[in-house]
């Protein structure tokens, strides 16, 4: 009879902790798999629903316009906002 090689030794682990470790790896990568796909989505709508004479020129301004609201609106949820002040006083230099 041939003994059987015995598994390598590893440390012992703590359940919980890799647990919850490897569930947020999971859930990151699925969230930014899935914020990729939406963006994708977002991408090709806003191409399709460009008219049939509508050069790249007129796409790009779409996805550039898009761009610009998708950043505008995550500096919102940051909190990085301007008072109405601010606002007015940066449009009276622009209206000069």
């Amino acid at each position: 009879m041939v003994p059987r090689a015995l598994p390598p030794a590893q440390p012992p682990v703590r359940r919980g902790h890799v647990g919850w470790l490897r569930r947020a790896v999971n859930a990151r990568i699925w969230g930014e798999w899935r914020v990729a796909v939406e963006t994708k989505q977002q991408i090709l709508k806003a191409i399709e629903s460009l008219p049939d004479d509508a050069g790249v020129g007129d796409a790009l301004d779409r996805l550039y316009l898009l761009y610009k609201i998708e950043n505008g609106l995550r500096q919102a949820d940051r909190g990085d906002l301007l008072t109405q002040e601010e606002v007015r006083s940066r449009m009276a230099k622009w209206l000069k």
